[in-house]
């Protein structure tokens, strides 16, 4: 019973110092993906013609890496994953309103 208690606390001791990692790794991530949607959404205005946009590709290391690969001549798909269910409507609705 001891040992059960020892491996028990040693294990939640090490989730402890885990779970911060995590939620650090996933505000890292969320903040790319914000910039990359800023991006993608200032390189769609200038392409309709709306000017004195400065396309924020040093905002984060994704978008630095993808800046050759997302302006210039290159031509950009997007591809949108969208349910059928009547329970993701209001998900899908705004992902194909983005990607219009």
């Amino acid at each position: 019973m001891v040992a059960f208690f020892n491996n028990f606390f040693k294990n939640v001791y090490c989730l402890k110092l885990i779970y911060p990692l995590f939620f650090i790794q996933a505000g890292s991530i969320n903040k790319s993906l914000h910039m990359l949607g800023k991006v993608i959404s200032t390189l769609a205005d200038i392409e309709k013609g709306k000017t004195n946009f400065k396309v924020p590709y040093r905002d984060s290391c994704l978008t630095k890496i993808l800046c050759n690969a997302l302006g210039g001549n290159s031509k950009t798909i997007m591809i949108c994953a969208i349910s059928p269910a009547t329970d993701n409507y209001e998900e899908t609705l705004s992902t194909l309103r983005y990607a219009d």
